[in-house]
């Protein structure tokens, strides 16, 4: 049989058709466009005229297949998958080899109900990329995070964030899109699942070798991202090499990614709270002040970051039989992210004392028991501000595992299936420099 393949593009999907001997035609797939097209194709006698290489004659040959893919295929799967599932879950199905909905997975998981997603956790800030996820309402540490059903470690560059309320939860900016097949959120329990996911489950799903339709595969993306506030344009590259043999019993796959981004954040930090204590001077000579909280430190922050994320994923995937499956898979990812912080800060803490200090001047604001608004009349001696630079050169967050996974079929209702594997996650800071310097007194002060 000699086949021939013809691609037309159509509003985004991609429209393949194979010629050869035959009689019988398949539409996989179809949207109503793809339909109008193949409709054009095939003329009133439904068949295609294809041009032979090396004259200008065309020949009538019977279509055998037309295959259209795009947003319509991928949800159709999502659905397929929602349909045959025994519990609640949401799918979410890549298009293509990196074409997630969006660039980050944890964006793509915003799209669904009861899913939350944060930008950052801790005193970390939030910007840049979102970073963590939530179900039903809850804190990150309550979701439990998979990648082919195994539990993933990760760490963070940022010190705080292992302290806060992201806790054990796995950072999303150590997982690119390119990786993805599908991602299984799982809102119900089920035995098959791994213990943690208090709330639920987010399994991300990769490519497997055997997936591939070719014996031989290579896809490579490049991209860009411009951030505003640096002025920086960074790259965005990834790469996919895949292979198996003519049996479709064996393949390797082997997928890297070099991602840089340069971000900026010019914003305000509040950093806790103190009191006046009751009986002091403060509150003694005002006594609305008792019990009263103000806010410890007011900063200007100006922060800087370079991260650099690199990385790759490796797959053997063994199946001589129907019945017998067995995949091997590696995956490493590293975030480095030294920044630099910059921050001239109110010193409330310093001048007011817990009440022992200096009051505001008539006129203050109480709201809720917080001081909101006050004026302080500088007086000469006193600091009233500080300004604290952090320099971090040497940040960096690593994630890794090796997995193994077994199918094995004994017979229709019978299929054993089995899973071992190793993750680990580091967050570093081997190095934090930090200067602070008080700036000369002031001699007048307000503050709201």
């Amino acid at each position: 049989m000699v086949s021939r393949e013809m691609s037309h593009g159509v509003n985004g999907h991609r429209l393949t058709t194979t010629s050869g001997v035959g009689n019988i035609m398949r539409i996989v797939r179809s949207t109503l466009i793809g339909t109008a097209v193949a409709m054009a194709l095939f003329g009133r006698n439904g068949a295609v005229h294809a041009q032979t290489s090396g004259d200008q004659t065309t020949s009538n040959q019977n279509l055998q297949e037309v295959v259209v893919t795009g947003i319509r295929a991928s949800l159709e799967q999502s659905l397929e998958q929602k349909r045959a599932a025994d519990s609640v879950e949401e799918v979410i199905t890549a298009e293509d080899v990196g074409k997630m909905p969006d660039k980050n997975i944890a964006d793509s998981l915003k799209r669904i109900s009861g899913v939350t997603i944060s930008s950052a956790g801790a005193n970390e800030g939030g910007f840049d990329e979102n970073d963590r996820v939530s179900l039903r309402g809850t804190g990150p540490s309550l979701t439990q995070t998979l990648i082919n059903g195994h539990n993933v470690a990760s760490g963070d560059w940022f010190v705080l964030n292992q302290t806060g309320t992201v806790g054990r939860s796995v950072s999303y900016t150590l997982l690119p899109s390119e990786l993805v097949s599908r991602v299984v959120v799982d809102k119900s329990s089920k035995a098959e699942l791994l213990e943690g996911g208090v709330a639920g489950s987010v399994n991300i799903i990769t490519r497997k070798p055997l997936d591939f339709k070719n014996p031989f595969s290579f896809l490579a993306s490049a991209g860009a991202v411009y951030a505003d506030l640096p002025s920086k344009t960074d790259p965005q590259l990834s790469a996919l090499a895949n292979f198996h043999n003519a049996d479709s019993t064996f393949g390797v796959l082997l997928q890297g990614f070099y991602e840089k981004r340069h971000l900026r954040r010019d914003g305000v930090e509040l950093l806790g709270y103190d009191t006046i204590a009751r009986g002091s001077a403060i509150a003694t000579a005002h006594p609305d002040l008792a019990n009263v909280v103000y806010p410890t430190l007011i900063g200007a922050a100006f922060f800087e970051q370079e991260r650099k994320r690199t990385g790759g994923l490796i797959d053997a995937q063994w199946k001589p039989s129907d019945s017998v499956n067995l995949d091997l898979s590696g995956f490493y990812s590293k975030l480095d992210g030294p920044n630099f912080n910059r921050n001239y800060l109110l010193w409330n803490t310093h001048y007011i004392n817990f009440g022992k200090g200096q009051a505001p001047d008539p006129g203050y604001v109480v709201t809720n028991g917080t001081l909101t608004t006050a004026n302080f009349t500088g007086v000469a001696g006193t600091n009233y501000g500080i300004y604290d630079q952090i320099s971090r050169p040497d940040e960096s967050a690593t994630s890794n595992f090796v997995n193994l996974d077994g199918d094995f079929r004994i017979s229709p209702q019978l299929t054993l299936f089995g899973q071992a594997g190793t993750s680990r996650g580091h967050g570093k800071t081997p190095t934090r420099t930090c200067l602070r310097r008080h700036p000369e007194p002031a001699m007048a002060l307000a503050g709201s």
